[in-house]
């Protein structure tokens, strides 16, 4: 898959969850900037799945948003290096700890490895 396609796919999702009456807003129709204080909370090994779904929200760090508040983060450096993310609404996160949470999450790397 190359940039170009990439950005269609993500244009496809859209207006799948659009279709199913599920969005809320598009952010960014194309691959998704790094945002350094997103990334820093979401790498932090002190952090929980809570914290970092609500940083994600509130600095809009995702490319769309369905109505049940859950998000999506599509990112496509090469053809060979993409990444697509599912953050879930937190229903009640105290006590978990991030890792447990993005193994259920599927992020997965182009490549095939998880995103932790």
């Amino acid at each position: 898959m190359d940039g170009p396609e990439f950005i269609r796919q993500i244009g496809r999702s859209w207006e799948f969850f659009k279709q199913l009456t599920l969005d809320r807003t598009l952010i960014w129709k194309a691959s998704l900037p790094v945002d350094e204080d997103f990334r820093r909370v979401a790498l932090a090994p002190e952090s929980f799945y809570a914290e970092i779904y609500r940083v994600g929200l509130s600095r809009s760090s995702y490319n769309f948003l369905l109505s049940d508040y859950s998000y999506f983060q599509f990112s496509w450096d090469s053809e060979r290096r993409l990444e697509a993310g599912l953050f879930s609404k937190p229903l009640d996160c105290r006590g978990t700890r991030r890792a447990g949470y993005f193994g259920s999450m599927g992020s997965v790397r182009g490549d095939g490895r998880s995103v932790t």
